[in-house]
């Protein structure tokens, strides 16, 4: 994953990490991404309640693009900065930031 490698000493990337959000259900993104810190192996932790900076929802075969959606509202409301929803049959990322700005990537415009 190129964003591991380059932003590897400024953020810490989490997968299927359970999310205790404010309003029940809670949340478990594909991946979320959280500033840098120290991270204690020897702890197990079952959920955090730190909000991600952000989180990257993978679009499946058995889902729906507006469950994702809805999950972005959800996570707007808990303070997370931006989610990202990868839609790979498309090759496409969609980026939403605060007030629903959002942003589409291709393949060739990550290069």
């Amino acid at each position: 994953m190129i964003i591991g490698y380059r932003y590897l000493n400024t953020y810490n990337l989490f997968s299927e990490l359970d999310i205790i959000m404010p309003e029940k259900p809670d949340s478990v993104p594909d991946i979320c991404i959280y500033p840098k810190s120290e991270i204690d192996f020897s702890e197990d932790v079952i959920g955090v309640k730190e909000m991600p900076l952000t989180t990257i929802e993978i679009l499946s075969l058995t889902q729906r693009e507006n469950e994702l959606v809805a999950k972005t509202k959800r996570y707007f409301a808990a303070e997370v900065k931006s989610c990202w929803i990868v839609l790979p049959i498309f090759k496409v990322i969609v980026v939403y930031f605060r007030q629903l700005n959002v942003r589409f990537y291709r393949r060739y415009d990550l290069n």
